[in-house]
């Protein structure tokens, strides 16, 4: 039951390591005893971070694959989202959505899905108004672009 603790450690750490990445180069330095690098994160971690994720770090190090620790937490943070019924929608649109809009794409996508849903969110003005979302196995094209390009269909035939 300390899955929402290790995510918050482990996206901690994965951010960590992404600002300061020559940290992440110093643990996986074969120059550095493993007791050195072991202390490193202890002085790093230790305080305010899951033992268990400080452990995992060390075991990362000790058997030389520190450096796949932003893939190990990809993963974990995948199966969190299974364990916790929680989905993302990929959403582009051709301006940038305000909060309220947001939030009432999030809620209709939860009831149809009947998940939490987060957004990602991309804009791209060629599809020249409305969305198209990618969910799970499925696209919802209701762009302009592609509505235009239907109509085109129709008249061309």
């Amino acid at each position: 039951n300390s899955s929402d603790e290790f995510l918050k450690s482990v996206t901690k750490i994965e951010e960590i390591f992404k600002n300061y990445p020559r940290y992440l180069e110093l643990l996986s330095s074969p120059v550095i005893t493993i007791d050195e690098k072991s202390e490193l994160i202890d002085e790093a971690f230790s305080k305010n971070t899951n033992n268990y994720v400080v452990s995992f770090l060390k075991l990362l190090c000790k058997k030389g694959h520190i450096k796949g620790f932003s893939k190990c937490a990809r993963e974990f943070d995948k199966l969190y989202k299974v364990l916790n019924n929680i989905t993302t929608a990929r959403v582009v649109s051709a301006t940038k959505l305000c909060e309220v809009e947001k939030r009432e794409l999030i809620k209709k996508l939860q009831k149809l899905f009947k998940k939490t849903v987060e957004l990602e969110l991309s804009v791209d003005s060629s599809i020249l108004g409305g969305l198209i979302i990618s969910i799970e196995d499925k696209v919802i094209d209701r762009s302009l672009r592609n509505s235009l390009l239907g109509i085109k269909d129709v008249i061309g035939k």
